[in-house]
C-alpha cells in the first residue's frame, strides 16, 4: 500500500507539471485575478500570516486536506514567505496531531488505522529506535498522507523528540518547493516551473530510495 502512494504521488505531481507547463505556454494564466486574490488576502494587513498559520495548523488537527492552502502561499506571500508560514502551520498542526493521537484517540488509531498501513506496523520497532531518521523519510517521500502520518506515529512508541526534529527537517524541500512551483507558475517562468517541479519529484525519489535502503541495512544488522 505505501508504494502505491509513492507512484501515485510522483504520477500526480508529473501531471500537474505538465498541466502547468501547457498553461503557462498557452498564456491561460491572468495576472490580474492572482493579484486580486493577493489583495483580498493581504487586507487582512498584519493578521494575514497569523491566519494562515493558523488555519493551515487546523486543517492538520482536523485530517483535512492542507495542499490547496500549501500551493495558494506561493502567490499569497511569495515562494520564501510562503515557505517559512507553510513550515510553521505545518509543524504545528503535527504536533498537535501527534500528541492528540498519543493521549486522546490512541485505541482508535491502533484499531482503525495503523493496521491500514503494515509497513509502519510491522517495522514500528525500527520507528522507536530510528525515529529521527524514518520520520525524515516518511516525510520526504511521502508515502503516507502528510496529516495520517501524523496521528499513526503518534499512536506507536516514537519519542516525540525523534518525530518533531525529523518532521521539522523532512518537510523543508515541500514546505518551499511547492509555493515556489506555483509562484513560479503565477509568473509564467516555464524553465523555472520545470525546474522546481522536477527537485520535487527528485527529492520524492530520493527519500524513498533511501528509505529503502536504510530499513534493508537494518533488517540486515537485525538478522545477524
Amino acid at each position: 500500500m505505501l508504494k502505491s502512494f509513492s507512484v501515485a504521488r510522483i504520477l500526480i505531481l508529473f501531471v500537474v507539471l505538465i498541466l502547468a507547463v501547457t498553461v503557462i505556454e498557452l498564456g491561460l494564466i491572468n495576472p490580474g485575478e492572482l493579484e486580486k486574490m493577493r489583495g483580498m488576502f493581504e487586507s487582512l494587513g498584519i493578521w494575514a500570516p497569523f491566519v494562515y498559520v493558523g488555519l493551515y495548523m487546523l486543517l492538520n488537527i482536523l485530517l483535512l486536506p492542507a495542499t490547496p492552502l500549501m500551493l495558494a502561499a506561493g502567490i499569497l506571500f511569495g515562494s520564501l514567505w510562503g515557505g517559512i508560514y507553510t513550515w510553521m502551520g505545518a509543524m504545528l498542526g503535527s504536533t498537535c496531531a501527534f500528541f492528540i493521537a498519543r493521549f486522546l484517540i490512541h485505541d482508535f488509531i491502533v484499531k482503525r488505522l495503523l493496521s491500514r498501513f503494515s509497513s509502519i506496523q510491522t517495522h514500528e520497532e525500527y520507528f522507536v529506535r530510528h525515529g529521527f531518521v524514518m520520520t525524515i523519510f516518511l516525510r520526504m517521500t511521502p508515502v503516507v498522507p502528510f496529516n495520517l502520518a501524523s496521528v499513526i506515529l503518534g499512536a506507536t512508541r516514537m519519542p516525540f523528540r525523534d518525530y518533531f526534529f525529523g518532521t521539522a527537517v523532512g518537510i523543508i524541500p515541500g514546505s518551499f518547493l511547492y509555493p515556489e512551483l506555483v509562484h513560479s507558475i503565477s509568473s509564467a517562468d516555464t524553465v523555472r516551473t520545470l525546474l522546481i517541479g522536477l527537485l520535487l519529484i527528485g527529492f520524492i525519489l530520493i527519500g524513498y530510495f533511501l528509505r529503502q535502503v536504510y530499513e534493508r541495512t537494518l533488517e540486515r544488522k537485525s538478522a545477524q
